[in-house]
């Protein structure tokens, strides 16, 4: 966990800004935090749905299924175990 965290830090991947927990946290469902993993994957399913009709219906699924799953990580209380899953 301490070299993933390191990682991103040099990369630039987490808030410099409070203790880890809160910002492994709004690493991954920050809507503050641009770089966040919600907002990445805000980006990606507009992009995907701009050219939804040159994707395959494969691609199309994996997409729904990827937005699903991260919809289902929208609590109060997220379960740290669960997110990095």
């Amino acid at each position: 966990l301490q070299a993933a965290v390191d990682l991103g830090e040099r990369l630039a991947l987490l808030p410099d800004e409070g203790e880890l927990p809160e910002r492994l946290l709004a690493a991954m469902l920050g809507e503050d935090w641009s770089f966040s993993l919600r907002s990445n994957l805000q980006r990606l399913q507009w992009a995907a749905s701009q050219v939804r009709g040159k994707l395959s219906r494969e691609n199309w699924q994996a997409l729904v299924e990827l937005q699903r799953e991260a919809l289902e990580l929208e609590v109060d209380e997220p379960d740290f175990g669960e997110l990095l899953d």
